[in-house]
This record gives C-alpha cells, structure tokens and sequence, in this order.
C-alpha cells in the first residue's frame, strides 16, 4: 500500500513521566537537530520504549511500512493547528490520547484530517 509522508525524523526518546491517570504515559521525542519535539501519550500495555532510545517518528497519509509486533502505528484525526510562542503546535488524537507536534514551520495538514502516527525503534 503506498502513503505519503508529512513528517519523519530520526530522533530520541527524551523523556517518559507518570501521567495522573493509571497506565498513561507522556513521552517526549526530540528530533537530532532539537527542531522538532513530539509530545505523547502512550499507553503502558500498548507500546512503550525507555528514555534514551532511538527513534524513527513519521506522520503519513496512508498506512506506512511497518515492522508488527515492533513498531508503534496509530490512526489520528488531526484537532487543531495553531502558532504558539514562536513555534507551531500541531495536536492530534488517536482515540482520546494526544500527540503534540511542535515545529518551526506549519505542517501541510489540516484539521479533521487523518494520518498516521509510526514510531519504529531504531537500532544503536
């Protein structure tokens, strides 16, 4: 199946901290070059990956490539993209759990749209 990508970036996983709700994780990405971070939720019976790990983040149209059982893949509908404090924020949800994509330059995506969020862990 083809897709086209709107984003990807070989990145690290920042940090991981306790969300206030039971098995809810908020994960930070942040691109090699620092100018684009992701923050996520993740759930905890889903997918996870420690502090530290290396990452391939992509945005799609279409299903991407993906490794099963390995990879992380989820269907968002994009909510709203909006400037803020100099940057663009660009928030999007699968199925009530948030992904914030902050970026220098307005992403080619519009709200009620949807994508596809693929993380593939990246070997050292």
């Amino acid at each position: 199946m083809s897709f086209t990508e709107v984003l990807s970036f070989r990145g690290v996983v920042r940090s991981v901290e306790q969300e206030r709700i039971p098995e809810i994780l908020l994960a930070t990405l942040t691109s090699e070059d620092g100018s684009i971070e992701v923050q996520m939720d993740w759930h905890k019976e889903v997918f996870t990956l420690p502090e530290g790990s290396k990452v391939l983040f992509r945005l799609t149209r279409g299903i991407p490539d993906y490794k099963e059982g390995v990879d992380f893949v989820g269907r968002a509908t994009v909510v709203t993209v909006r400037e803020h404090e100099g940057q663009w924020e660009h928030i999007l949800s699968i199925g009530g759990l948030l992904v914030v994509v902050r970026t220098n330059k307005k992403l080619d995506i519009m709200p009620t749209e949807k994508l596809y969020v693929h993380i593939a862990p990246l070997e050292e």
